[in-house]
């Protein structure tokens, strides 16, 4: 277990902030097995009163976006915005931070992934394998970039959803036996994870998932078997 002393987050750039959790992943996750947590960050918001910004909901959906999609623990005095990421790393921890979860070179992502959407996403650093015994999950993060450069708490605008984007994977030699978006409870919603299950169209090759709607991350798991295997059928 390492912990990386992290104070604060506001005004961090979250791009740097990115990279440098790419960075901790790459070395200490990947490489050494090692769970990294960054902390003891303080929420940096009121902890009892929601105020506009409902205790910088906007901007701690952001961080914590990014956060799940680079296998980051947080460690942080609680506050209700951190709710929907905290339940979604321990709902989907086993696709999150187990020890056979891999990350994919992101030229080989590029590569065998294509992500069709209206705007530009986060997503080639952050996809993710591990071997099944009929085959294997590749698992997909698509994390919207926030509207400012920089972590603000005082930001009270949430994104609006983000409709029509398709992902399209290259997978010779399998069949892609089932296919769910996994994604945090929005504002508005029952406290719960949104799990749906995705149709995929086929085309030689190739399989193509449409995404539902989301407002700032996004988690695909898709499960191939190999296309002789009849298990999963």
């Amino acid at each position: 277990m390492l912990l990386d002393e992290h104070q604060n987050f506001s005004g961090e750039d979250y791009r740097k902030l990115l990279r440098d959790r790419l960075r901790s992943r790459d070395h200490y996750v990947q490489k050494y097995g090692v769970s990294h947590i960054i902390g003891y960050a303080t929420p940096a918001v009121d902890l009892q009163e929601p105020g506009a910004t409902k205790w910088g909901w906007p901007a701690w959906n952001h961080v914590m976006s990014l956060l799940i999609a680079t296998q980051s623990h947080l460690a942080s005095s609680f506050v209700p915005s951190h709710r929907p990421g905290m339940q979604f790393m321990t709902r989907y921890s086993r696709f999150i931070w187990a020890r056979d979860i891999r990350a994919v070179p992101a030229q080989m992502a590029g590569q065998n992934v294509q992500v069709k959407s209206g705007e530009e996403l986060w997503w080639k650093r952050l996809v993710y394998q591990r071997k099944t015994a009929s085959g294997r999950d590749v698992i997909i993060h698509l994390v919207r970039i926030p509207p400012t450069p920089k972590v603000d708490y005082a930001w009270a605008d949430e994104p609006s959803l983000l409709k029509g984007v398709e992902v399209t994977m290259n997978a010779p030699g399998e069949r892609l036996s089932a296919a769910q978006s996994c994604r945090a409870y929005h504002y508005e919603e029952p406290q719960q994870v949104v799990q749906q299950d995705m149709r995929p169209k086929t085309s030689g090759s190739r399989v193509t998932v449409s995404v539902p709607p989301f407002r700032y991350h996004t988690m695909l798991v898709l499960r191939f078997t190999a296309s002789g295997d009849t298990r999963n059928r």
